[in-house]
């Protein structure tokens, strides 16, 4: 369980082992990790997921996947893959990793300003 805003390394699972709480919108491959996180402490707003690798994001607010209001994939920066961003009505959620080409993900889950 984090609170938000929140930053660090995630440690994932080989992903047929993961034990996701639903099942991804897109099924991972066995050799990839996969693993999820929920997250407390939001206030209603918008809200910034980004990713350190290539992986695949589902959030999940009260067992229903969310779509992303905004996305983009950066190719060439250190540091940062993805960034997705979500409108989130302040409800403790979970964020879903799978697909994840290594076991370590760094993670920030961050209000957009």
């Amino acid at each position: 369980i984090a609170a938000v805003p929140f930053a660090g390394t995630v440690l994932l699972v080989q992903s047929s082992s993961a034990n996701l709480p639903k099942a991804p919108e897109r099924p991972p491959t066995d050799d990839t990790f996969s693993g999820y996180l929920a997250v407390t402490g939001l206030t209603a707003g918008a809200y910034s997921i980004n990713l350190s690798d290539a992986a695949r994001v589902d959030v999940l607010e009260h067992d229903q996947f969310l779509k992303a209001k905004a996305h983009s994939g950066v190719q060439g920066c250190g540091g940062i893959r993805k960034v997705l961003q979500f409108e989130l009505k302040g409800d403790p959620l979970v964020i879903q990793i799978s697909g994840a080409p290594t076991p370590r993900l760094n993670l920030a889950v961050l209000p957009v300003e």
